[in-house]
Formats: structure tokens, C-alpha cells, sequence
């Protein structure tokens, strides 16, 4: 497919207003090129460049590499652009090749020098945009991310991550489509153990050590589950929730996302640095809460969280979990949850504690063990509505 010429919108970040005017003057003589430049430092503009009214087609940065933090926010930066195809252009005072090299790893496109050439700034703004393109085009088509978060500790978000990637495994066994799970609660990760699978090690050892990932060792770190599910398991022993690096975490994804159909996500509680990349991977985010109220508080606490970073736009689905008693107890705690959240839950799923301690005794999904419970029923009207909201190929066909 031929690649053709389009209005270029760039947006980005430098530190002086006389670099901001060298390069407006670079591109004035180009209609088709929009510069719009903030002056101050990356750490405090960053944040909204890809969340305004328009996605930019080019980020342009300033970038010290001398300053970590500068260099951290290039990183989450980069790990956002690359899900949304905004290739990034840097300029920078020092542009050895070991500094290329630096930036390079961490997904920069192109450079621009200081001191500034005028004639070489819309050149390399345009090639940028073009090579973003011609990737786009030849990317395989990316799988669907469904996140599962929780505002505290037994919510039962695990649980719900492991049996809503066993139901899409189960639904479509032998139609070609692929599900995978992957468990990033890295220190106290459960997905292996209710499935009854030994973690495989490896990835998450390599990936600290900051050696890369590559498919084969994506690959040889799944577990294929009898579902036809795929698993990636948290590591057997307890490792820093700040040991990967959000450029990890963005390469994991997009491992991922271009081998299966369908990826579930289970995040731990912690807030860590690579959560936002994580997120701004989801094309769903499920919300899990129980119905008491500090529970109801945190998950606020959460949702007001996702709107400082700039996430507010995700499709995010609220899910209040363990919710006991009979139809009239349940709608009950329901009204009383949404008041003090000042929001409706999308979703509300029982409490069968017996259903759920026996799958859990066995090693094994509820579907396998307890098909049409209470839980088992809501779990796929869950499920299949959230798909049909998405328009996600291919569907839950059969899972009733």
C-alpha cells in the first residue's frame, strides 16, 4: 500500500523559548505541518501530549540524558506512543553515538541536533511520521487487552481474570482463536495456582536483568493450560514490583497482543511505574471492588487516580464482586455501593462461597467444575456483553 503525504500535527516539549522559535521558523515555510510546542521541562508537560483533543502524528522532546528523571518519563512516554503509532523525535545538545544507542532502546525514531539545520528539521519530522505508518501497516492485527485491577485485597479480581480467560479459551477451542493470561501480580501472584499449573521461570529473571524479550522466550515461558488456555505465571520467588521497567512491560504486551486474540492482564494492587503502560495497552479495564465501603472508597481513590494521568477515556467496567444473599440482599448492597461511589457498577456477581472454595480445592476453573452456578452465569453474561460493547472479533460464540 503506497504511503502518501498528509497534514503532519506536531506536538512536544523543549526547554527554552529560542529553541521553541528555531524550530517553529524550521517549518513555517510547510503548510502541511503544525507545531505546537511547550516550553518547560519533559517531567512536568509531558503527561497530556497524547490525550488532548487530537493524537499528534510526531512528538518532538527535549531530552537531557543525564537527568534520570527526564530519562523515566522518555521511557513511559515511548511505552504510550508506540500502542497509538506516534513516533517520537528527539533533540538533544548531546547526540554521541552512545547516547543514540540510549535512545534508540528506548523507542526514539529520529533525531534532531543542536545546533539546529532549518532544512533538515521537516525532513526528518516527515520521515518519522512515514516509517511510523509503514509499521502500522505491516503490524499483525493486535490482540484484545482486558485488564483486571482491584482496589483492595480480596476483591476477588484473580479470580475473576482466571475464569473470564478460561471461558474465552473454552469458547473457542478449535476455532483458531487464541487466549492468553498473563499474572503481573509479581510478588504474591495466584493464576498458576488456581489453575493447578507449575510455573515455568525465566522470562521475568530476564527481563529484571534488563537482557530484553524476544518471542522464544516469550514462548518457552507460557504454560498451556488444558483449555487450550496460555499462561505467563508470576515468578515463583517474590520480585520488586518496580524490578521491570514500563519498556518491558510495552514489549511483553506487544509480544503478546500480536500472538493472541485475546490477553488477560491481572494487575496487583500496588500502583507501580509501568501500571499506566499497562493500562494504556487495555482496550478494557474491569474495576474490582467488594460491597463494604472502605472498599467502595478506594476504588474512588483509584477511578480519580486514572483521570490524573490522563487515562480517563479508558473503557473502563466496574465490577462489584462477592455480593451475598438472594436477589432483593444483593440489589440492596448494590444501591447502597453506588451512592457512596457516586457511580453505577456495570456489574455485580455473587458470592458463592461454596462454588468457589470447591474449584479453588480442585485447582480448577469454576466452569469446569460448577458450569451453570450463579457465578458461572453471570461470569459469561459479564463477559459476553463487555465483547459485544467492544465489537471485539471473534465473539463468545457457545459460551452459553
Amino acid at each position: 500500500m503506497m504511503i502518501t503525504d498528509r497534514a503532519l500535527q506536531v506536538a512536544g516539549v523543549v526547554r527554552s523559548p529560542q529553541l521553541q522559535y528555531e524550530l517553529s521558523e524550521a517549518v513555517a515555510a510547510c503548510d502541511s505541518t503544525e507545531l505546537d510546542l511547550r516550553v518547560g521541562d519533559l517531567k512536568s508537560l509531558a503527561s497530556d501530549l497524547l490525550h488532548g483533543d487530537r493524537m499528534p502524528s510526531v512528538l518532538l522532546l527535549e531530552v537531557d540524558v543525564d537527568d534520570v528523571e527526564d530519562m523515566d518519563v522518555l521511557e513511559r512516554l515511548s511505552a504510550e506512543a508506540s500502542r497509538t503509532h506516534v513516533p517520537i523525535v528527539a533533540t538533544a545538545g548531546d547526540l554521541s553515538p552512545a547516547v543514540v544507542r540510549r535512545l534508540l532502546r528506548l523507542g526514539v525514531a529520529d533525531f534532531i541536533a543542536h545546533p539546529i539545520e532549518p532544512a533538515d528539521v521537516p525532513e526528518v519530522l516527515r520521515n518519522a511520521d512515514h516509517k511510523a505508518r509503514r509499521r502500522q501497516q505491516r503490524s499483525p492485527a493486535q490482540g484484545r487487552v482486558l485488564t483486571f485491577s482491584r482496589a483492595t485485597g480480596g476483591a476477588g479480581a484473580t479470580t475473576l481474570a482466571v475464569n473470564v480467560a478460561h471461558a474465552l479459551a473454552r469458547a473457542h477451542r478449535g476455532s483458531g482463536a487464541r487466549v492468553c493470561l498473563i499474572d503481573l501480580d509479581l510478588q504474591f501472584g495466584t493464576v498458576a495456582l488456581q489453575l493447578d499449573l507449575d510455573p515455568a521461570g525465566g522470562l521475568f529473571d530476564r527481563a529484571q536483568a534488563r537482557e530484553g524479550l524476544d518471542p522464544a522466550l516469550f514462548a518457552s515461558s507460557l504454560i498451556e493450560h488444558r483449555s487450550g488456555l496460555h499462561v505467563l505465571a508470576a515468578p515463583n520467588g517474590r520480585l520488586s514490583l518496580e524490578a521491570l521497567r514500563p519498556a518491558v512491560i510495552n514489549a511483553l504486551l506487544g509480544l503478546a497482543r500480536a500472538e493472541f486474540d485475546y490477553v488477560i492482564v491481572d494487575l496487583p494492587i500496588a500502583l507501580t511505574s509501568w501500571t499506566e503502560t499497562v493500562l494504556s495497552h487495555s482496550d478494557l479495564v474491569y474495576l474490582v471492588a467488594q460491597s463494604n465501603l472502605p472498599a467502595v472508597w478506594q476504588l474512588r481513590r483509584l477511578l480519580d487516580v486514572i483521570e490524573e494521568v490522563g487515562l480517563d477515556n479508558l473503557p473502563v467496567q466496574l465490577v462489584l464482586n462477592r455480593v451475598q444473599g438472594a436477589f432483593w440482599g444483593a440489589g440492596a448492597q448494590r444501591r447502597q455501593a453506588e451512592r457512596a461511589l457516586g457511580r453505577a457498577f456495570d456489574y455485580c456477581i455473587a458470592d458463592q462461597f461454596d462454588v468457589l472454595n470447591d474449584a479453588a480445592n480442585r485447582g480448577a476453573p469454576v466452569l469446569d467444575v460448577r458450569r451453570y452456578s450463579r457465578f458461572g452465569r453471570q461470569l459469561r453474561s459479564m463477559l459476553k456483553h463487555s465483547l459485544r460493547d467492544l465489537s471485539a472479533p471473534p465473539t463468545l460464540a457457545g459460551a452459553n
